[in-house]
């Protein structure tokens, strides 16, 4: 699909009179929704595993100024939707060497936004931890998987348990926890019988 574009004079323009006119608040609050909505649709968090990936990530890195406008406006506004659009953008962080931007922003997020609902917190713990375990901060990495897991199962989330464990195998082993790492797999072992329990009723 095509694109919309316009000239830095009249970008400026149009924000000058979205302020005289008060409305600079709502514009950006629909602006950062769309873009929420749209990583979600595009299934972002999901990308490596999806046979379009590189379309989607491409698209990413076409929207990645709009993301981080999107992701500013919510952090001077306090809304929680940050915590959900940082966590979904993981592997776009990861895969197209962002990942020191992707730790601001959960971090950031993580630090101020307890009020998330407790999914939302859930996968940007393990976003951020994915993060920290490519800077083989192997111990943060797993004290988020094991607050993720711990608010997944609260929630009742089997499927949420099993990915949260599956990401803290990988720092557990690096760091020489094996026993650790064996208790992880049992736990997605278990909660993966859950999940084939709940989609049979």
């Amino acid at each position: 699909p095509g694109r919309f574009t316009m000239l830095e004079t009249i970008r400026a323009f149009g924000l000058e009179h979205l302020a005289e006119a008060g409305e600079t608040h709502e514009a950006r609050r629909r602006h950062a929704a769309f873009y929420v909505q749209f990583v979600s649709d595009l299934e972002a968090f999901w990308a490596p595993f999806m046979p379009n990936a590189q379309q989607i990530l491409d698209q990413l890195d076409i929207e990645h100024p709009n993301l981080n406008a999107a992701l500013a406006w919510q952090r001077d506004a306090g809304e929680t939707d940050l915590l959900a659009l940082a966590g979904k953008l993981y592997f776009f962080w990861q895969l197209r060497g962002r990942i020191g931007e992707g730790q601001a922003w959960l971090e950031w997020g993580l630090g101020h936004l307890d009020s998330a609902p407790p999914s939302t917190q859930a996968i940007a713990q393990i976003a951020l931890a994915g993060i920290l375990f490519q800077r083989a901060e192997f111990d943060r990495a797993l004290r988020l998987c094991d607050a993720s897991i711990a608010l997944f199962a609260a929630a009742g989330d089997a499927a949420g348990v099993v990915h949260a464990c599956e990401c803290a195998i990988a720092p557990a082993y690096s760091s020489r926890q094996l026993s650790r790492a064996s208790s992880y797999i049992d736990e997605a072992v278990a909660a993966l019988a859950r999940v084939g329990e709940q989609s049979m009723d």
